[in-house]
C-alpha cells in the first residue's frame, strides 16, 4: 500500500449471493428476450399486412382495369349492333 492512503468500504449495502446474482441476470435476460421476440413479432406483423394490403391494391387495380376495359368492349359492341340497326331501318 501507498503511505497515507487506505481504501475503506461503507458496508451499507450487502454483496448479493452468486445465486441471486445469477437469479437477476436470468430475469433480465429472460426480459431481453421476451422484448426481442415482441419487436420480431411486431416487425413480422407490420411486413405481413404491407404484403396483404401490396397484394389486395394489386388485385383491385387488375379487376378496376379489367372493368374498364369490358365495359368498353361491351359499349363498342353495342354502338356497333345500333348502327347495322339504324342502316337497316
Amino acid at each position: 500500500m501507498v503511505a497515507g492512503f487506505q481504501v475503506r468500504k461503507m458496508n451499507w449495502m450487502r454483496t448479493p449471493s452468486a445465486y441471486q446474482s445469477l437469479q437477476t441476470w436470468r430475469a433480465k435476460r429472460q426480459a431481453a428476450v421476451q422484448d426481442f421476440q415482441n419487436a420480431s413479432a411486431a416487425m413480422s406483423n407490420g411486413f405481413t399486412a404491407a404484403w396483404s394490403n401490396q397484394i389486395s391494391g394489386s388485385g383491385e387495380l387488375a379487376a378496376n382495369a379489367a372493368m374498364k376495359r369490358i365495359t368498353a368492349e361491351g359499349k363498342a359492341r353495342l354502338d356497333q349492333t345500333l348502327a347495322a340497326l339504324d342502316r337497316k331501318a
